[in-house]
């Protein structure tokens, strides 16, 4: 990441053009599906940007530095044990945190005074700050009592297995016990992501609204391959700083 930021900054010295500086500040809403699951997920992306822009100014080159969010849910994910003892459910929660660097080529066009409309794409890089990863066990055990089980008397006794239809217990009398337990795990993902990025902006005077798009191309775990692994839109407001040339 590092060499990525100071690539940039070489870039941005070596160009002998007429230019301008500016720095924006932006924040605002994110939505992010991963490709193997279709439920999308809310979140948040807050950055400092800062923009080179040339003379005539309908080209710049923007980068800087965001925090974002990806991740996905999985609810319903049934089980049975090799014994049959219990069955239950399972749901998986990963949200990871990410620092991004995006670099992106803008064209800009005047429509009407003090309005703007700008184009922007290119690559982005990414690191992993930090990840939360939950996964929470419902389950119901045959033949134990508990304050909180049914009961279930008689024999053969037809118990609803959630994912598995109808399991036939054959155990006669007994309490069918009900629980859940929360786990913080390691989720083993890869710390590094990187992928391509594009907005579409309206920029009044020196305030700016973008609508953006990632997409992730980066290996999420290590036995992964390279291709698409999140889609995120993302709707930000800022203001932008001109600093001079």
């Amino acid at each position: 990441m590092k060499r990525i930021f100071l690539l940039v900054m070489m870039i941005f010295a070596i160009t002998n053009v007429q230019a301008q500086w500016s720095l924006t500040t932006e924040a605002g809403l994110t939505a992010a599906k991963s490709v193997d699951y279709n439920k999308w997920r809310a979140g948040v992306k807050v950055g400092l940007g800062v923009e080179y822009q040339f003379t005539p100014v309908f080209f710049s080159i923007k980068s800087g530095i965001n925090y974002t969010q990806r991740g996905f849910s999985i609810d319903n994910l049934s089980y049975l044990n090799t014994e049959k003892e219990f069955f239950g459910n399972s749901a998986v929660k990963l949200t990871r945190h990410f620092l991004q660097l995006p670099v992106m080529g803008q064209f800009s066009f005047a429509v009407a005074e003090d309005v703007r409309l700008n184009i922007a794409a290119g690559p982005y890089f990414a690191v992993q700050v930090g990840e939360k990863y939950e996964m929470t066990n419902w389950e119901y055990h045959f033949n134990e009592s508990a304050p909180n089980g049914v009961y279930y008397p008689g024999y053969g006794a037809f118990l609803p297995s959630y994912g598995y239809g109808e399991y036939y217990y054959s155990g006669g009398y007994g309490y069918s016990s009900y629980g859940y337990y929360t786990k913080q795990l390691n989720s083993g993902s890869n710390k590094f992501d990187w992928g391509a990025t594009a907005s579409l902006g309206v920029e009044v005077k020196q305030w700016v609204m973008n609508l953006g798009y990632d997409i992730s191309l980066g290996k999420e775990f290590e036995w992964d391959q390279i291709d698409a692994k999140y889609h995120t839109v993302s709707l930000l407001v800022g203001y932008k700083f001109k600093i001079g040339k």
